[in-house]
């Protein structure tokens, strides 16, 4: 259970067996529950089985495809486990969360001091310390920001003692001095975003007042960024005449070369930085920065109608539960985290991303054996 609450608070951990591994051991400790889980989602599976099937057939680089499949499929699987988990320990991992997350931001806050006071002064040289030692530099700063998301969810939902409110708000705070260092402006508006959702949930009866105030901090922070005001104060900030770093032109490049040479199948999973294609720079791009376009150019038309179908399977899943708990609430706002943090970034097809989905959708579905630590659902709206 540690293991699993590592990976979703701290996942540029070099640990990407891990999913596997639990959903090996929770096959052979509770088939029964697992089976019943592979019945009760089979159509999603099957759609998501045919759209990864159909874009290693149709591969430009085959063997690059069932890499990438595979590194996929590694990440997904923690959809059952992590259901698991939840619905059987609920309580637990509730009160896990708090010191998981608090561990896991204090992990990273010495990291990153170890890169300011003994790296060098240089910002770009401690980025590529970070990028070297975390795997990718992005993925710290979503990880901070999911610390953040976290521990603002815990506050929002569940209710506390004063010592684990306080370590909640000292997560929130040291995370949020970790996304800000980061410079990531994707996982800040993520961020946001993810907590308004949330917000939104908590303070229903509110619905108008919310949604209005979230509008006002969404124009103050585009302001921020588009008028690139924080980069006067860091440097991790600082951007160039194009605020989307280039994306524009490699989205548009990626979904000229898609229709022009394979609309419908696609070139194949975890193909892009082996092909010429929808590449606009010197240096070849490992991905087009966007898992949306990734999915179409790497599936075509038929694999992403394909794996729609199976989003918005799980999607009416979990409105028929009519569920709005500490974990169904949870897993909505994580998975619109991660649905905005992909749209500018993230890679498909590897472990990280579908991973981090699968546990926001097993929370979503969660709705069973809810704790008893949550608020009422009468009150938890005022």
């Amino acid at each position: 259970m540690i293991l699993f609450l590592l990976l979703m608070h701290f996942p540029a951990l070099p640990v990407s067996s891990i999913p596997v591994v639990l959903f090996i051991v929770v096959c052979l400790t509770d088939w029964p529950e697992i089976k019943s889980m592979l019945v009760e989602y089979k159509s999603a599976i099957l759609l998501i089985s045919i759209a990864l099937i159909i874009g290693v057939l149709f591969s430009y680089r085959p063997e690059k495809s069932i890499k990438g499949v595979y590194d996929f499929l590694r990440g997904a699987v923690l959809f059952f486990p992590a259901l698991h988990l939840v619905r059987k320990y609920p309580v637990k991992i509730q009160s896990s969360l708090v010191w998981v997350g608090f561990l896991c931001s204090l992990l990273y806050l010495c990291h990153v001091c170890f890169a300011l006071f003994f790296v060098s002064d240089q910002w770009m040289v401690q980025r590529a310390f970070l990028t070297k030692t975390l795997g990718y530099f992005n993925t710290y700063g979503t990880s901070a920001a999911l610390i953040v998301f976290v521990a603002i969810a815990s506050l929002l939902f569940l209710e506390r003692d004063l010592l684990e409110r306080s370590v909640l708000v000292l997560t929130a705070a040291i995370g949020s001095w970790l996304l800000f260092f980061s410079g990531s402006r994707g996982s800040f508006v993520s961020l946001i975003v993810g907590v308004a959702v949330l917000t939104l949930i908590r303070f229903r009866r509110h619905f108008v007042w919310v949604l209005s105030g979230s509008g006002l901090v969404f124009l103050a922070i585009g302001a921020v960024l588009y008028f690139n005001l924080v980069g006067s104060y860091l440097q991790a900030w600082v951007r160039g005449a194009d605020i989307t770093s280039g994306r524009m032109e490699i989205f548009a490049a990626t979904l000229n070369d898609v229709w022009h040479h394979a609309k419908f199948f696609g070139f194949g999973p975890n193909t892009y930085k082996y092909l010429d294609y929808g590449q606009v720079f010197d240096e070849q791009l490992y991905a087009p920065h966007s898992v949306y376009l990734e999915v179409v150019f790497s599936l075509g038309i038929v694999g992403t109608l394909l794996l729609i179908v199976a989003f918005f399977l799980l999607i009416r899943e979990f409105i028929a539960r009519r569920s709005f708990n500490f974990y169904p609430s949870l897993g909505l706002g994580l998975a619109v985290f991660l649905l905005v943090r992909g749209s500018v970034d993230m890679k498909l097809f590897d472990v990280y991303f579908p991973g981090t989905l699968a546990i926001a959708f097993a929370f979503m579905l969660a709705g069973k054996g809810q704790s008893g630590l949550e608020r009422n659902s009468s009150t938890e709206a005022v």
